[in-house]
């Protein structure tokens, strides 16, 4: 076995293959190609840079085994439990109480979309749609499940894996589950969402973006969209950056808002995460999704002088994850008992 000794005070950098071996390529800034990891934490450049002299990086499954000696903690990128299941489960067995993790496998776990249902379920001003998980063995999986679950039309079902509203269908009444057909579904795991209907009365839908860096909560984005699939600040216009700045100014005045993000942060116990919640006209809002695997230290908009107008934010997001790092002892789970 090979044996790798880490300077004192350095850290691990967990990164891993998806169970299913399946890594897409993208021709990258340099015009040469570049992988893209589903599902992975995003901390962005300027943070990796900074983290590259005092971490050394392991990826499993490793081709030969090896032992690291003096890790003094570890930064886990793999944020999502269907996609990344074994390395979670390894990282668990070999270090899950021996030194910080940051974003520990047992909190990633718990943000799997039917386990962060449950888990925030019963939080005051917050609907957490129900969401179970379908392995479809037969044509008629779907159904079965659905009727068994006691939810009612519309819902939205989508692949396990599934980011970005890819691969999502909305299923609006007992003939519309034949589209799932045209996908490889079959022995795939997927969810099953009720969908909560959050029209406000001036027409569009509001979604916004909740920021979670340790303890502390920011308003990452916010946008109405006239349709139901609203995909936050991808293709934002001007408008909507203003938008979003005002909100932005309210944050800290919002007290409904800061309850919900407040029980959220203390339910799911990930050290650097997103929140994405519908805004209804009564005050309410309806969880859409909490994980890790969300694009948060990195802008998304497609217009350069947008991606400009992002810079503070990112900023903001850099300056959370400086002091959070800082500090391993501090992350949320770094005294977890065995």
């Amino acid at each position: 076995m090979a044996v790798m000794k880490l300077k004192p005070g350095s850290g691990l950098l967990f990164r891993a293959i998806p169970d299913d071996g399946i890594v897409r390529i993208r021709i990258g800034k340099t015009g040469r190609p570049e992988p893209l990891y589903p599902n992975r934490m995003i901390l962005g450049d300027t943070i990796e840079r900074e983290l590259a002299p005092r971490t050394t990086t392991f990826w499993f499954p490793p081709e030969a085994a090896t032992e690291y000696q003096g890790v003094g903690w570890i930064l886990n990128y793999c944020a999502d439990d269907d996609d990344y299941g074994n390395a979670l489960q390894a990282l668990l067995s070999g270090f899950g109480d021996r030194v910080p993790i940051f974003n520990h496998p047992l909190a990633v776990a718990d943000s799997r979309r039917d386990r962060v249902a449950r888990l925030m379920d019963g939080i005051p001003g917050l609907i957490a749609p129900r969401c179970i998980r379908v392995v479809p063995e037969s044509a008629d999986a779907f159904q079965k499940a659905f009727a068994a679950s006691g939810m009612r039309y519309p819902v939205l079902v989508r692949p396990a894996a599934s980011q970005s509203a890819e691969g999502l269908f909305r299923i609006d009444h007992p003939f519309g589950w034949e589209a799932l057909f045209s996908t490889p579904w079959l022995r795939r795991p997927h969810y099953m969402t009720e969908f909560i209907e959050t029209r406000r009365a001036s027409g569009d839908y509001l979604k916004l973006r909740l920021c979670f860096i340790g303890d502390d909560i920011s308003l990452r984005s916010y946008r109405a969209t006239p349709d139901w699939l609203n995909k936050g600040m991808i293709e934002a216009n001007p408008a909507d950056f203003d938008t979003m700045f005002a909100a932005r100014e309210r944050f800290a005045g919002w007290t409904s808002l800061q309850r919900v993000a407040r029980e959220i942060q203390a339910r799911l116990r990930l050290d650097f995460f997103g929140a994405d919640l519908g805004v209804m006209d009564d005050g309410r809002f309806v969880l859409f999704e909490a994980n890790a695997a969300m694009t948060i230290a990195e802008p998304v908009v497609l217009r350069a002088d947008l991606v400009r107008r992002m810079r503070p934010v990112i900023q903001e997001v850099e300056a959370g994850l400086r002091r959070h790092l800082a500090k391993p002892s501090g992350w949320r789970m770094a005294h977890r008992q065995s």
